[in-house]
């Protein structure tokens, strides 16, 4: 059998006392699409934050051709292009900056 290229097991991700995610699974083998469809609100874009690295899940965890998403080599397997040009709130201009860059393996010192 072949190792799927994304895989989701159990991922659970909480906002304060709020699940906005809870235990998905799913497998995506190289070469199939996948698509999600669901209303605002439905947790769609914290699961590509969690599955981008962007965010971490609170359970279980998501592989990357068998990487955690923080890999490096896993980061450049991933195409992440939001609807909207994003600026992470969370983050300070700074640590934006950084985080595009380590999208593309530039060091915090380079960058």
């Amino acid at each position: 059998m072949v190792s799927p290229i994304l895989s989701v097991k159990n991922l659970t991700k909480r906002y304060g006392g709020k699940t906005v995610i809870e235990n998905i699974c799913f497998d995506v083998s190289r070469g199939e699409v996948l698509a999600l469809l669901g209303p605002n609100g439905a947790g769609k874009t914290t699961l590509l934050r969690i599955v981008s690295g962007i965010a971490r899940p609170d359970g279980g965890y998501v592989r990357i051709n068998g990487l955690d998403p923080l890999d490096p080599k896993a980061r450049s397997l991933i195409g992440f292009c939001p609807q909207e040009p994003v600026v992470y709130d969370d983050l300070t201009g700074l640590e934006n900056m950084l985080f595009y860059a380590g999208l593309h393996e530039v060091s915090g010192s380079e960058a």
